[in-house]
């Protein structure tokens, strides 16, 4: 009796110290949770893939890894998340891009080709009213002479913190903002001079500060996205104020004209020389994989909205697509279910159909909002919303076989649903999974 007592006593103990030891086997949580900063996941994310480890809602991801595929004598890549160390493998494995693909190639792809038909479009504006001019100047009976005037602001891209304001304002901020000059440029269209008339960025002083809110999470105390109103979180709002940034600042001009004879021969044309000064840049900046501000787009960043990631992409699905299949000996016992098999499943699909792991579903919201981030830190001028009649260039907007005048923050508008559509289903719907059922 007193053997039987003690065996049961041991198998107890084992029990609970079982019970303490950390879960090894594949669940996607245990010992993974509770993080507060993303440098705490780093020891759980492979060094040899070069992810980013990433703490989201108070758990840990692994993404923007480096996924190689090789076929045909060739290695692709992609940057997707991975599962944490420890955790085992995915039920639906690495994503295939395919969705992500064919939705930056089109957005890409229209937008150039907006840029280059606005240069045509306003190019052909331009050459109509010279044409009416040579043919009608003869006859003119102008009330009034002629002047072109042009508008002056300060373009300013970054803002720093005023000492006195409140400690947890971000001590800078990246913008795009357009701050009304005090005077105006009279010729700088003819002579270049706009600086010597008018106003210059270090004079523009308090008229270059604007006020700028944040919504402060109570709970986890750091600025986070506004909450709407469907999100249960306490918040509080912050008003910050800020001045332009030392080199941050520009001047520039937009041309206008008078009224009288201006109107009808030379203001249209000023008009579409204003919208065709731009275009030419943002199209060559698109081509030669540089920021709207032509800058260079680091080798290293994971903006993937670059034509050569692009191609990478289209090479690494092609790769992977072909990888999963069934062999025909396999068949019958894949059906029976005697043996694991890969199946193609669209995302949207895999998802709605709990193919996802739990940590597998969270890194891929992680996945989305940095890329969201990500393009916005590279194409940030045009997310931003013009504040000003004369930051807003209206360009034809190829959609459906269309073309459509709309605006730039237009565009961005569908690309920003886009990217709320992927963080709801934690996928881009139309990318595949290679899932083993």
């Amino acid at each position: 009796m007193v053997k039987i007592k003690k065996q049961i006593a041991i198998i107890l103990i084992l029990s609970f110290l079982l019970s303490l030891m950390p879960d090894f086997l594949y669940t996607g949580i245990s010992a993974l949770t509770g993080c507060a900063e993303d440098s705490e996941c780093a020891s759980y994310c492979d060094s040899a893939l070069k992810c980013v480890p990433k703490c989201f809602n108070g758990e840990c991801s692994c993404i923007n890894c480096e996924i190689k595929c090789e076929w045909g004598g060739k290695k692709t890549k992609n940057f997707s998340p991975q599962p944490l160390i420890g955790t085992g493998e995915w039920t639906c494995g690495k994503q295939i891009p395919i969705g992500e693909v064919i939705e930056r190639s089109a957005f890409l792809g229209a937008k150039m080709l907006a840029e280059f038909q606005g240069i045509i479009d306003n190019g052909e504006k331009m050459i109509e009213k010279t044409d009416e001019i040579l043919d009608d100047y003869k006859n003119w009976n102008c009330e009034k002479d002629c002047e072109t005037k042009c508008h002056k602001y300060y373009h300013i891209t970054k803002g720093e913190c005023e000492p006195d304001e409140d400690w947890r304002c971000p001590d800078e901020v990246a913008i795009s903002k357009g701050v009304s000059a005090v005077k105006e440029c009279q010729e700088c269209i003819s002579s270049n001079d706009c600086d010597e008339k008018c106003d210059t960025c270090e004079e523009c002083k308090e008229i270059c500060c604007w006020q700028q809110s944040f919504c402060w999470d109570l709970e986890e105390n750091k600025i986070i996205t506004c909450p709407t109103k469907d999100e249960e979180i306490e918040f509080e709002i912050i008003n910050c104020k800020y001045c332009r940034q030392l080199g941050s600042c520009e001047e520039k001009c937009n041309a206008y004209s008078c009224s009288g004879c201006c109107n009808e021969y030379f203001d249209p044309i000023i008009k579409a020389y204003s919208a065709l000064e731009n275009l030419p840049e943002l199209l060559k900046n698109d081509i030669e994989e540089k920021t709207p501000g032509g800058e260079e787009i680091p080798k290293e960043s994971k903006f993937k909205y670059k034509r050569s990631y692009i191609l990478d992409q289209l090479e690494f699905s092609r790769c992977e697509l072909a990888q999963c299949h069934i062999k025909a000996k396999d068949w019958y016992n894949c059906l029976e279910g005697k043996i694991v098999c890969p199946y193609l499943f669209m995302a949207k699909t895999a998802s709605q159909l709990g193919f996802f792991d739990d940590d597998q579903f969270i890194s891929l919201v992680a996945q989305i909002i940095n890329d969201e981030k990500t393009t916005k830190e590279i194409w940030g001028e045009l997310w931003e919303t013009p504040e000003h009649w004369w930051e807003i260039p209206l360009i034809p907007f190829v959609f459906f076989g269309k073309i459509i005048t709309l605006s730039w923050t237009v565009m961005w508008d569908m690309l920003e649903e886009s990217f709320a559509t992927g963080k709801e289903d934690a996928c881009y719907p139309f990318n595949y999974y290679c899932c083993e059922l």
